[in-house]
């Protein structure tokens, strides 16, 4: 069992079906976290190929859109799908507790590990 810290992202009912949002965490974190077909996803919110918001970008099913170069990125793995992207996005578990999103971010010791 992963221990960690437990962020509040959004309240359940916030976040719309086929939406995303950005949300910042302490330690300057930034997530882009999905509703899609009912499930939540959350992903690092910056493109790995450069230094755009994925939260800008569009939405199309479980892919999310780069603003600036077009890449694409498969939300439930971070996977890059279409160039320029090449290196993935991390991804985060999601969990609902008490009609809030939240995500429990590893520690330092364990992103490490």
């Amino acid at each position: 069992m992963s221990s960690g810290t437990f962020f509040e992202l959004a309240g359940a009912a916030d976040l719309q079906a086929d939406e995303m949002i950005a949300v910042d965490l302490p330690g300057g974190l930034r997530l882009a976290v999905y509703n899609v077909e009912g499930q939540i996803y959350a992903t690092d919110d910056r493109c790995t190929h450069g230094n755009a918001s994925l939260a800008d970008g569009d939405l199309d099913g479980f892919l999310v859109m780069c603003p600036f170069h077009d890449g694409r990125f498969d939300i439930r793995t971070g996977c890059p799908i279409a160039l320029p992207v090449s290196v993935p996005i991390k991804t985060y578990g999601v969990e609902i507790r008490e009609g809030r999103i939240g995500v429990v971010v590893p520690s330092a010791d364990e992103a490490s590990a």
